[in-house]
């Protein structure tokens, strides 16, 4: 009988001072500092990887290596190995659908507190039946001590126009609009957009 894996990777994130990598950072079995498995009734092993990495500051592409193939990896917890020795400050984590050999993997390690986006629908019109205008403002405030630019992803339903808008923006897909919004340190920026929707 065959008994499930379910892996639990652990990665001690270091950050280091810099522009981030253009080339992915690969963990490997070089970066592994324990395994650990556990056996549980009813044929279900548990098995925890630690590996530590030292990434750059922004954002990463991470590649994990030498990981078992039957292995189920569903979780990742990110812990930040700079503080005190024998502390580990808990970065995130995060649960990882099945994956196919080099595709991406999305982690989500949490909201930010300090950066803060409120949404605020401005103006509505039916113009005829399946025709409307809608106006939305969203208001960033930084309260970080560093300038930070916003990722803000808007839903467009139907087939739509943009009417007017405060900043340029990128149509990522039929239904979605992209915005990079810079924010000044402990300071404000407002987004307003029209656009024009067709069901």
């Amino acid at each position: 009988m065959r008994t499930p894996v379910l892996a639990s990777l652990l990665i001690g994130a270091l950050v280091a001072g810099g522009p981030a990598a253009a080339a992915p950072v690969s963990v490997t079995r070089d970066d592994q500092r324990e395994v650990m498995v556990t056996i549980y009734n009813g044929n279900l092993g548990l098995v925890k990887d630690l590996r530590e990495v030292r990434f750059p500051s922004g954002q990463s592409e991470v590649q994990f290596m030498d990981v078992a193939a039957l292995i189920d990896p569903t979780t990742v917890h990110l812990k930040s190995t700079t503080d005190a020795p024998g502390s580990q400050q808990f970065v995130g984590e995060d649960w990882i659908d099945h994956t196919p050999k080099d595709e991406r993997v999305k982690i989500k390690l949490g909201n930010a507190f300090d950066v803060v986006g409120e949404r605020t629908q401005k103006d509505f019109r039916k113009l005829a039946s399946n025709l409307y205008e809608v106006e939305w403002e969203i208001a960033l405030r930084n309260h970080k001590t560093e300038a930070q630019t916003v990722t803000v992803i808007e839903p467009v339903p139907g087939d739509w126009q943009v009417l007017s808008s405060s900043h340029a923006y990128e149509k990522l897909q039929a239904h979605t609009l992209k915005y990079q919004i810079p924010v000044p340190k402990e300071g404000a920026t407002k987004l307003a957009y029209r656009v024009r929707i067709r069901f």
